[in-house]
C-alpha cells in the first residue's frame, strides 16, 4: 500500500506522524463504494469536490482585476494582487511542527547491538525485571544471574583503551 510507505501521503491524509503499519485495509473503500451504490457514491464524491473548492476559495480570495488603462499592462496588476494574496496566505498558515524525511539529516542517536554500553543496560534492566517479578512466582530460589561476574567482566572490558577484536567479541558473548 502506498500510504504505508510514503510519509508525504500520510501527512496529506492527516496522520499525526509517520506510521509503518497500514492505516486502513486496502479494500475498505471498495467495500464502502459497493454498499453505497453508484448514485450515492457519485453524490458523495461531488460533495467532497465542492467542499474542497469552497475551502480553496476561502483561503485565496478571488482576484479583482482593476480597470485596465491603455498605458499599463493588465499582467502587472495581477502579479501585484498575486503577491498580496500570497502574503495573506502565508500569514494564515500556521506551523504545526517539523517533519524530517531525509535520512541523511535525521538525528544520529542510534546505538548498535554491538555497543557494550547498550548490552550492559539491557543486562541491568533484565536483572531489575527478575527482581520485580520473582516475588510473584512460586519458585523457591531466585534464578542465577551472575551479576557480580557480569559487572566485573563489563568493567574490565570498558576500562581498556582499545580492546582487541577478540577481546571485545568475547565480552559481547559474555
Amino acid at each position: 500500500m502506498q500510504i504505508q510507505e510514503n510519509p508525504y501521503l500520510q501527512y496529506f491524509v492527516g496522520l499525526a506522524g509517520y506510521h509503518s503499519k497500514q492505516p486502513f485495509v486496502p479494500s475498505l473503500f471498495v467495500e464502502i463504494r459497493k454498499r453505497m451504490g453508484s448514485d450515492v457514491f457519485e453524490a458523495f464524491h461531488q460533495a467532497i469536490i465542492n467542499s474542497v473548492e469552497h475551502e480553496n476559495q476561502k483561503k485565496v480570495p478571488a482576484l479583482n482585476p482593476l480597470p485596465s488603462d491603455d498605458n499599463e499592462p493588465a499582467t502587472s496588476t495581477a502579479t501585484i494582487e498575486n503577491d498580496q494574496s500570497a502574503t495573506e496566505v502565508e500569514k494564515r498558515m500556521k506551523s504545526l511542527g517539523k517533519l524530517i524525511l531525509d535520512a541523511t539529516v535525521a538525528p544520529q542517536a542510534i546505538r548498535y547491538p554491538t555497543d557494550l554500553n547498550l548490552l550492559n543496560e539491557a543486562r541491568e534492566i533484565s536483572e531489575q525485571v527478575i527482581d520485580k517479578l520473582y516475588p510473584a512466582t512460586s519458585l523457591e530460589s531466585k534464578p542465577r544471574t551472575y551479576r557480580q561476574q557480569a559487572r566485573k567482566a563489563y568493567l574490565a572490558l570498558v576500562k581498556q583503551r582499545r580492546p582487541r577484536v577478540k577481546v571485545r567479541r568475547r565480552g559481547i558473548k559474555k
